[in-house]
């Protein structure tokens, strides 16, 4: 159990502004399910809301998120979320996906010894340089233009 009553907090909101039968707190199951039947995800930061992304779902962070941006996630209001957001752009986040894979995935694994050496050979010289994030040199074009242009949107 968490530190705060989520569910009891919600169904106090919901009652609120009168949306009790459109609100549900979900603590479980099997969200690519649950992703093919919305019309829409709200979420405050959460792996489901890259998940709604990546199926191709409106949506909404309302906290800090990395995928939080113009063409992937609704950057207006929640108030207009369900009549103004649209679908996220696929080519963006294709573009998004493999820039975080390239900055924070190494390949290997830790259960065969060429799992291993994989691995290492790719973690021990980033460590080294203190760049675990590799990012392009100085100067030159990003791989990822359209992931670029996002930022700098966002900013």
């Amino acid at each position: 159990p968490g530190l705060h009553d989520h569910v009891a907090m919600l169904d106090s909101l919901a009652r609120k502004h009168d949306v009790t039968g459109r609100v549900i707190f979900v603590d479980g199951g099997v969200l690519a399910d649950m992703l093919r039947k919305t019309n829409g995800v709200i979420t405050v930061n959460s792996t489901a809301g890259l998940t709604a992304v990546e199926f191709g779902r409106p949506t909404i962070t309302l906290g800090r998120a990395i995928y939080d941006m113009p063409g992937l996630t609704f950057q207006g209001s929640i108030d207009r979320f369900w009549t103004r957001a649209s679908r996220p752009d696929e080519e963006l986040y294709a573009a998004f996906r493999r820039e975080v894979i390239a900055r924070t995935q190494i390949n290997g694994s830790f259960w065969t010894p060429e799992g291993i050496t994989l691995a290492l050979e790719v973690a021990i010289p980033r460590l080294l340089k203190g760049a675990v994030a590799a990012r392009p040199a100085e100067g030159t074009a990003s791989p990822f233009p359209e992931l670029e242009t996002a930022r700098a949107v966002a900013r």
